[in-house]
């Protein structure tokens, strides 16, 4: 119930669990804490679902620091091109620049890269943007969510943006990669996912 959530700390897992017993802790942030953000914006003066929750650490709130540079490009390519196999064997399609294969050297990955990186570093200029005013517009929620759990918090995740690899991952302790695309709302549903599995990861 939610007062025995309530009534002591609890780990997030059991949370999702009690509250949402059909969905995993991703999916629940994929399919319910983004899209309620909407609804809790224009009602944020009514009793909600968060006003249940307990909220210790309120100063504790996670900022969100975003990147998109040619150099953490050419590195995560790399790692996709050494980490190929495995996602072959494991059915998950990775997208590579244009000619890169795992068969490709440096100097073919950084020149690959090159070519699409200064166009793609315009759009995300504007997709930066877009997105600080979405985060910003749904902070209360996000921060009531993710300060509930019983797991310490970094200060600071470190996004980096990315034309390549499988969709999104993450790297203890602060750090995440999202696939750079022109829905905004997909982005920030990518954003929670990976930081969920950042903080819960042990």
């Amino acid at each position: 119930s939610f007062q025995k959530l309530r009534s002591g700390k609890k780990k997030t897992r059991e949370y999702s669990k009690a509250l949402f017993p059909h969905l995993s802790l991703t999916g629940l942030a994929a399919h319910f804490i983004y899209p309620y953000t909407k609804y809790y914006n224009k009602k944020n003066n009514q009793a909600s679902l968060f006003d249940c929750l307990s909220a210790d650490n309120r100063n504790q709130n996670m900022r969100y620091i975003m990147h998109y540079t040619l150099e953490s490009e050419v590195h995560y390519v790399k790692k996709m091109v050494l980490q190929a196999p495995w996602f072959k064997r494991n059915d998950y399609n990775i997208r590579l620049p244009n000619g890169i294969g795992d068969d490709s050297n440096e100097k073919n990955i950084y020149s690959a890269v090159s070519r699409e990186f200064t166009h793609k570093k315009r759009e995300f200029n504007v997709i930066r943007y877009a997105l600080r005013k979405e985060i910003k517009k749904h902070q209360k929620v996000l921060d009531t969510f993710f300060m509930n759990f019983d797991y310490p918090l970094p200060k600071n995740i470190h996004v980096y943006f990315t034309m390549y690899g499988p969709g999104g991952s993450y790297y203890p302790p602060n750090k995440i990669i999202v696939v750079l695309k022109d829905s905004i709302e997909w982005i920030l549903k990518m954003i929670i996912h990976e930081s969920i599995h950042l903080i819960i990861e042990e």
